[in-house]
């Protein structure tokens, strides 16, 4: 009977000791693409305070998309005045609501429904043919070399 007490209580904390997740050390480092509005600060400055994230470059680029086909390859970047539209009503949004109130998020879609209504897509990009070769980055983004 004394056996199967002692069995029993070594299965039970086996299965404590064996549940506990490992430690993991994970090490990452990223290029963070901003706006530099007051939630992409939070969220850096949280990113900063993790000692296994590495933070390579901090920048702000226009929204584009590469295209590539038969060795031919062309970026489509949103205009800056389209951009600057955008980052505007994003930061009006900001001010009267805040992140956490729904009204901002009505805002956000009201606007986004107001600029695909609105905006001619043959006027708002910027299309440019890209003669380097683009290396894929691990979070399908490309970069040029």
């Amino acid at each position: 009977m004394r056996k199967i007490f002692i069995l029993i209580t070594i299965l039970l904390f086996s299965q404590t000791i064996l549940a506990q997740p490992l430690p993991v050390k994970l090490n990452h480092t990223i290029i963070i693409d901003t706006d530099c509005a007051i939630d992409d600060m939070r969220a850096i400055s949280l990113l900063l305070n993790r000692p296994e994230i590495t933070i390579k470059a901090i920048g702000k680029t226009r929204p584009s998309a590469v295209f590539t086909y038969k060795n031919r390859s062309v970026r489509i970047s949103l205009k800056k005045e389209y951009l600057e539209q955008v980052d505007a009503d994003i930061k009006e949004g900001i001010m009267k609501f805040g992140l956490m109130d729904d009204g901002y998020w009505k805002l956000i879609r009201h606007n986004a429904l107001k600029y695909w209504l609105e905006w001619d897509r043959n006027k708002i990009f910027d299309i440019e043919e890209i003669s380097k070769k683009l290396v894929p980055i691990t979070n399908n983004r490309n970069f040029l070399t």
